[in-house]
């Protein structure tokens, strides 16, 4: 009898293998350009699954997994308010300083909580400076394990202690009367962006959207033309200077929230004397580590490995490190990967798919670390990457998505008889193949994966 169930499963495995190569020959892309691993039993199902390859983002599940393991589900992140002087009639007699923590989730509505505790000190006005303190980190805002090509797109936003909004900035664009000037609003609405408007409303839209950078500021140019029937436009863009950018929103919220402060900001470490008088803690890291795998937020990768680092200030290559030790504790050989980079935005990550699925097969084995991996991951035809792929199969499976140019990856788990089985596909080739490598991907989970 189980004879017959090992042949059974040995012919159910053939077909399925059978089935891949089928999906992959129809396609008329050169079969050496994939790497393919898929969990199966008794053996897995591979397709140049030994063969190092460049993962793009597939690089945000090692250092998702490791930060999870290493800092534990419920790490927070401190960003601080100190001050020198007395509060003496609602007015500070001294300076503030805002020191941060390497919180890569603080965001507007935290600034309101901290200064709302801070009102409750009596503060009302500030006479001293403004000054804000990243040296947690080092000062490499932009890792040089990244591209070497700096763009000014949001998913290539800089990184720092001290980081507000992700680092980066919303262009919006509304028509007004044909021939007129569009409008056009920065939010949040501070004195760090400098917004240049040449937006013509006319007969189509054609929108041109630049930063460019300036010593302590960023300056937004909106130039070309909008439709005057045409609904808001919205455009992301990364800033280049995220100390001062943090600085000016908070004495923008400062104002809005009635404490007076008419000058400028500065960077400074805070002082011996400085009083401690708001501790503001982060979101878990459960939930932060979802704001990166569902968005495949590079910027959130780097600030949580710059949490992993041993050093002080806090590097990039230190935090990569630990992620390498990680792996190689469960099992990574240092002669099989390349591990620079830990978001993926980088061609010199490379490692092999049997390995990232045997990783994935063994994350599923940790009852503290995998519950928290598998909310994290975008759901197929529901959110995040895989929002508008596999619709007609929504929720049946969880991945991460890879993608530069002549890279595609994905990776994950599918619905195996209700149980979650993992697979990894890649490809690094021509770029021409880019926008049909993704359509055989989901080919292959639709008519094979989901088939079984």
């Amino acid at each position: 009898m189980k004879a017959l169930f090992f042949l059974l499963v040995c012919v159910s495995m053939s077909v399925q293998a059978a089935e891949i190569e089928s999906v992959l020959k129809r396609s008329r892309i050169p079969l050496q350009h994939f790497g393919i691993w898929i969990e199966a039993q008794p053996e897995p199902l591979m397709y140049n699954a030994d063969r190092a390859m460049i993962p793009a983002s597939l690089s945000k599940i090692p250092t998702e997994a490791a930060v999870l393991a290493e800092l534990g589900l419920g790490y927070q992140f401190e960003t601080k308010l100190w001050t020198t002087g007395k509060i003496v009639d609602g007015v500070l007699n001294g300076d503030l300083y805002l020191q941060g923590g390497g919180d890569p989730a603080l965001v507007s509505e935290n600034y309101w909580m901290m200064i709302n505790e801070l009102k409750r000190t009596g503060l009302k006005s500030i006479q001293g400076k403004l000054y804000v303190d990243s040296s947690l980190f080092d000062e490499e805002h932009f890792s040089d394990s990244r591209q070497s090509v700096r763009v000014d797109r949001a998913y290539d936003a800089p990184v720092s202690a001290l980081s507000f909004n992700w680092n980066s900035v919303n262009v919006f664009v509304r028509p007004t009367s044909k021939g007129q000037l569009a409008a056009v609003f920065a939010d949040p609405q501070n004195d760090y962006i400098e917004l240049q408007n040449k937006v013509v409303t006319g007969n189509k839209t054609d929108l041109r959207v630049e930063r460019r950078s300036q010593k302590k500021h960023d300056v937004i140019l909106v130039t070309g033309t909008i439709d005057k029937d045409a609904v808001e436009q919205v455009v992301y863009k990364s800033i280049t200077h995220p100390n001062y950018w943090a600085g000016e929103n908070f004495k923008s919220f400062l104002n809005q929230l009635g404490v007076e402060y008419k000058g400028g900001v500065e960077a400074r470490r805070v002082p011996p004397e400085a009083q401690l008088v708001v501790t503001f803690k982060s979101k878990s890291l459960r939930e932060i580590v979802t704001d990166m795998a569902k968005f495949s937020n590079n910027y959130v990768a780097e600030m949580l490995t710059k949490a992993l680092s041993t050093e002080k200030p806090a590097t990039l290559k230190s935090g990569v490190k630990r992620i390498q030790q990680w792996l190689e504790k469960k099992g990574w050989k240092n002669k099989n990967y390349v591990f620079t980079n830990p978001s993926g935005f980088s061609h010199d990550n490379k490692f092999r798919a049997e390995d990232l699925g045997t990783l994935l097969v063994d994350l599923r084995k940790d009852f503290t670390t995998f519950p928290e991996m598998w909310v994290s991951l975008p759901v197929a035809g529901i959110d995040g990457t895989l929002k508008k792929r596999l619709k007609d199969k929504p929720a049946l499976v969880r991945g991460k998505t890879g993608y530069l140019d002549g890279i595609i990856g994905l990776a994950g788990y599918y619905s195996y008889k209700g149980e979650p089985r993992a697979f990894v596909f890649m490809y690094n080739g021509p770029t021409s193949y880019d926008s049909q490598v993704r359509e055989v991907f989901d080919e292959l989970v639709r008519d094979v994966l989901l088939k079984n």
